[in-house]
């Protein structure tokens, strides 16, 4: 095994489940310290900011099952809407502990005014893109959809007279038995598709078969006269709609090469006739230092 003197770890984020490959994998690496980077220390729970403090300086602190007892459980007490007073004073106490005792020793925060000078200005440009008209016949398509009809009519009350509502009596799961309640959030996520642009609803031809055939049934649903027609001419719509106008584009993705997104960063920094960089949030999540976006 190879012994490091230092590893760095860029998103350190990624490390916040205690059983998730990724947290075994970087724990695994011997390294006489280890440094993680972030803008985003807790995502979801505060257990997460244990994993992450125990990555780092291994040992250093209480068990898990402590933590929770003394930081996790005080603090979403006294965030609930009906905390009782002594629970409010209890969660400040707990927080001011992190915040002065804690945390101190384990962070080193780069403030925006450190580097503010550094930075080119940025400029926010607030501009309303009305649906076309594809789209507003997609969108009306699909929330006349099955699955939409059944969330929507999730508060109507059930046939068996129980006086409680259809989908918490005896309409609670779908056909295929799957919870109705798994499909809300899909739902939503479909709507905000069709309202960026109706490609978002075509399969990309990676994952699982049965994604692919997923994303081809809602497509159907929501375009049923052009889904084929939309579905066949997928790999021309990107380039074809930066091609018609004068800007120069850079575009990076997960298929490129480490050389070739080297030189499309290199590019898009060093050239002041680049417009706009368009990456792939999976391929340029991790490692990036676009300077030169405003």
């Amino acid at each position: 095994m190879l012994k490091w003197d230092c590893v760095v770890k860029d998103e350190c984020y990624q490390i916040k489940e205690r059983k998730s490959e990724i947290t075994k994998a970087m724990a695994e690496i011997n390294a006489l310290f280890r440094i993680g980077l972030t803008g985003t220390v807790i995502q979801n729970k505060y257990e997460e900011l244990w994993v992450l403090l125990n990555w780092a300086n291994p040992g250093k602190l209480d068990p898990i099952t402590a933590w929770k007892n003394t930081v996790c459980i005080p603090l979403k007490l006294g965030q609930s809407h009906n905390a009782s007073n002594y629970e409010l004073a209890r969660a400040r106490k707990t927080a001011k502990m992190l915040v002065t005792n804690l945390l101190p020793h384990f962070f080193l925060r780069r403030m925006k005014a450190l580097i503010r000078a550094q930075l080119p200005k940025k400029t926010d440009r607030v501009v309303f893109c009305p649906l076309t008209l594809t789209q507003a016949k997609a969108y009306e398509e699909f929330l006349r959809s099955d699955i939409v009809s059944y969330i929507r009519e999730s508060g109507r009350l059930c046939d068996c007279r129980s006086g409680k509502k259809a989908r918490w009596c005896c309409n609670m799961v779908l056909e295929d038995g799957t919870p109705w309640q798994n499909r809300v959030f899909p739902a939503i996520a479909n709507l905000q598709k069709i309202s960026n642009h109706s490609a978002s609803l075509i399969s990309q031809g990676s994952g699982s078969s049965e994604k692919q055939a997923k994303a081809l049934d809602l497509l159907e649903i929501a375009m049923p006269d052009q889904w084929w027609e939309l579905y066949k001419t997928r790999d021309s719509i990107l380039h074809t709609g930066n091609s018609d106008t004068q800007f120069n584009v850079e575009y990076l993705d997960g298929s490129m090469t480490y050389e070739d997104r080297y030189q499309a960063v290199k590019e898009f920094n060093t050239d002041p006739t680049q417009f706009m960089f368009l990456i792939s949030a999976k391929a340029g999540g991790v490692g990036l230092n676009i300077t030169s976006a405003n």
